[in-house]
């Protein structure tokens, strides 16, 4: 008769429900070794990670424990920033490339399992067993990723855009790339729940019922996994040094005397989250054709 099993505790959103308890002993004819008890109800999966608690088995056999819930997998940190020369648009110096990578986000913990129902018992007084406790939810994961940080501006000491001067004792001094920008921080995971306790025993006769019974306790849910990190955005790369850049149809005669000159720094990644890289130094160069 399965009105006479306890039921198990409800689960998370994806997590598994508790399994019922067994039935009890409706036979009364009193027969030796008459044991028409049944075992308990397995506990329903979660997701992976999540197994349901095994039934327990009759007579009075206590629900098995539902296994935890599997912690989200990591996101990944932004991929590495390459140095570049940029590009001239519209007559003016521009970045192209040499940002850093945005980093990504990382999945949701599963949901624990249902814990398994204890046996019903056929023990003299036939007591119910408890049912299972549900299993929990996942954690959430980290809602967002860091982003790539920008790469750094030129540095440029003469800039010829469809321009063709003669270069007598020109002397130019090259400066220092802009540093690039630092990436942004990912972010953590939500802890999963914590599952069900077991329902405890029940008797058919409360009149014979002594510390709520003799019957077996429900197995506890599993708790639900931690959600996952999210990736650290990369550094931006350091923008470049030149001395002398030459757009469109420009071919100066001559040529300057070039000195100094430093790249500018990459970014730094972002923190917190996982991964991310320092993005590349910039270019230093005497004379480039963009």
């Amino acid at each position: 008769d399965d009105s006479t099993r306890q039921a198990g505790g409800a689960g998370a959103s994806g997590a598994g429900n508790g399994g019922h308890s067994g039935t009890i002993d409706e036979d009364c004819s009193g027969w030796i070794n008459d044991n028409d008890s049944t075992n308990g109800l397995a506990g329903g999966s979660g997701g992976p990670g999540g197994t349901g608690g095994s039934p327990g088995i009759r007579d009075c056999g206590a629900g098995g424990h539902a296994g935890n819930g599997n912690n989200g997998t990591e996101g990944a940190g932004g991929s590495a920033a390459v140095a570049t020369s940029g590009a001239l648009v519209t007559g003016l110096w521009t970045s192209s490339g040499g940002n850093g990578g945005n980093g990504t986000t990382g999945t949701n913990g599963a949901g624990g399992g249902g814990g398994g129902g204890g046996s019903g018992c056929d023990s003299g007084i036939d007591d119910l067993g408890g049912g299972g406790g549900g299993g929990a939810a996942g954690g959430s994961k980290a809602p967002g990723a860091g982003a790539g940080g920008a790469s750094g501006a030129a540095s440029i000491g003469v800039l010829l855009v469809d321009s063709s001067p003669t270069l007598t004792g020109v002397q130019v001094t090259l400066g220092t790339g802009g540093s690039g920008g630092d990436g942004g921080s990912g972010g953590f995971g939500q802890p999963g729940g914590t599952g069900g306790s077991g329902g405890l025993p029940n008797c058919e006769n409360p009149s014979g019922c002594t510390s709520g019974g003799d019957g077996p306790a429900g197995g506890n849910g599993g708790n639900g996994g931690l959600g996952g990190k999210s990736g650290n955005g990369s550094g931006g790369s350091g923008g470049p040094a030149f001395g002398m850049v030459s757009g469109g149809t420009s071919a100066p005669s001559g040529a300057p005397t070039f000195s100094g000159g430093a790249s500018g720094a990459g970014g730094v990644a972002g923190n917190g989250g996982v991964g991310g890289s320092t993005g590349a130094g910039g270019i230093v160069a005497n004379s480039v054709a963009l």
